[in-house]
């Protein structure tokens, strides 16, 4: 009897395993942006190691392109959100406070 239960639970974990599976794989096909075509990194504020006049700095890295693929290559329309976003960037913005002063870091992601 134990031995019946066991083996049940086994098969129901597996089809729920296969399940999900299958969800995620049709989740992951269905999304228009699935790779990486580039970042922007960029970093505002008090950023030295000084306490006294420490100065306002402000550092930029980026690698590959923010472009949207499907309007600058393939000359398809896409959709502006916010006034001047893309549809295929994606916006974030942190700061944070410390003993000498505040910085603010701002990235964005650029998929295809």
């Amino acid at each position: 009897m134990i031995g019946e239960l066991i083996k049940k639970e086994n098969l129901n974990t597996k089809k729920y395993f296969y399940n999900n599976r299958l969800l995620y794989k049709n989740i992951i096909k269905n999304l228009k942006y699935k790779h990486i075509s580039g970042f922007r990194l960029e970093a505002k504020g008090r950023l030295t190691k000084r306490y006294t006049a420490s100065k306002s700095i402000s550092k930029v890295k980026y690698k590959g392109n923010l472009l949207n693929i499907d309007s600058s290559y393939k000359g398809l329309f896409s959709v502006l959100l916010r006034n001047n976003l893309n549809s295929n960037l994606q916006y974030t913005k942190l700061n944070s406070k410390t003993r000498i002063g505040s910085f603010g870091l701002k990235g964005w992601v650029s998929g295809n």
